[in-house]
């Protein structure tokens, strides 16, 4: 079982992580390569602190998830230790070099740097128990998800009525789970939008409905006026528990006929495709995109895709 690492060696790397670094970027590329999640880093530089902060929050961060995280926090400390020379545009390269070369001579007195081939296999075992860890967390806050959309079936009384403003909470859930940033509902002036997220270099607005029957042509020209009144670059996912009539997505195709084609259509059963993890958030919005992209298509269930 690895030991916690010596309060030198902690201070010695953070001292490189301030003095060795211009770019807060450049440090977190260090850090992600010796296989620390990106999501951890993220939430520490939230409040953008110094470099010298932010290298101490996410050691101290790593200590806290036992050995896995001790044995991280020596994948940081190797890669900083062997760093020939400070990043580029460090402040002063003299101190930052001075930083290098401390931190390399105390993880030598601590036996903390090892043959390069043994540290490459940790790393890959490191990563890879992270990566099954984080898949695993990922699975189940995702069942805790489907959970929540299960028994919206079964809701009665006012839990029934707020059904819309539920399904609204679960996609924020969702969209975060797949690491997509989503923002929650808003009102710009005289309109409401569900949510909106960025997605290869688009951003989409969402209209998100649980209503008993499915959307009428109005409700689909409605969304689309919204969506046509933003940036070019802005498309439409329009989120549906009840189904999709083919004839109302065929009567609203004909009607916006050589106008810009920029929504796609989800259905309940397409979001439980995903719930249940049969397919991702990712690649079910990869195979939407494609087939209205490439073919024109709209309404496409993701039953076609599984």
């Amino acid at each position: 079982m690895s030991e916690p690492l010596p309060v030198d060696v902690v201070e010695a790397a953070v001292q490189v992580c301030g003095r060795a670094f211009y770019f807060h970027s450049t440090l977190r590329t260090l850090f992600v390569n010796a296989g620390v999640p990106a999501t951890l880093w993220d939430a520490q530089a939230g409040d953008k602190p110094s470099k010298f902060v932010l290298g101490r929050r996410v050691l101290d961060a790593l200590s806290e998830r036992g050995e896995q995280g001790r044995n991280l926090q020596r994948a940081v400390v190797a890669q900083l230790a062997s760093m020939r020379q400070p990043a580029v545009k460090c402040p002063n390269p003299r101190d930052g070099l001075a930083a290098i070369n401390a931190l390399r001579e105390l993880a030598l007195s601590h036996h903390l740097l090892v043959d390069p081939q043994a540290a490459a296999r940790d790393l890959r075992r490191t990563r890879a128990a992270a990566e099954r860890a984080a898949a695993e967390e990922r699975r189940t806050k995702l069942d805790e998800v489907h959970g929540k959309f299960t028994a919206l079936f079964a809701a009665k009384g006012r839990e029934r009525v707020n059904r819309g403003f539920a399904l609204e909470r679960i996609l924020v859930d969702l969209f975060g789970l797949h690491e997509i940033e989503y923002r929650p509902p808003y009102r710009p002036p005289a309109e409401q939008i569900d949510g909106a997220f960025n997605y290869r270099s688009f951003t989409y607005l969402v209209e998100s409905r649980w209503r008993e029957h499915p959307p009428e042509f109005g409700d689909l020209v409605e969304f689309k006026a919204k969506i046509d009144s933003k940036l070019e670059s802005t498309r439409g996912l329009f989120v549906s528990v009840a189904d999709f009539r083919p004839e109302t997505v065929e009567h609203f195709l004909a009607a916006v006929g050589g106008t810009r084609r920029n929504t796609i259509l989800f259905s309940g059963a397409d979001l439980m495709s995903v719930l249940e993890g049969r397919l991702t958030l990712t690649d079910a919005l990869d195979f939407k995109i494609a087939r209205a992209s490439e073919e024109g298509i709209l309404w496409v269930p993701l039953s076609a895709a599984v």
